[in-house]
């Protein structure tokens, strides 16, 4: 999923609130969630 900076931040809270849900909830599925740095070396 790609979004512009001005969303980036936006994304990565409701990414990180949907992974709190599912931790609580222990499921037992992988979801892989990787943010890319602002910065390319």
């Amino acid at each position: 999923m790609r979004v512009s900076r001005g969303e980036g931040r936006q994304l990565a809270a409701v990414l990180a609130e949907a992974q709190a849900v599912r931790t609580a909830r222990k499921e037992q599925e992988l979801v892989r969630i990787k943010l890319d740095p602002l910065e390319v070396l």
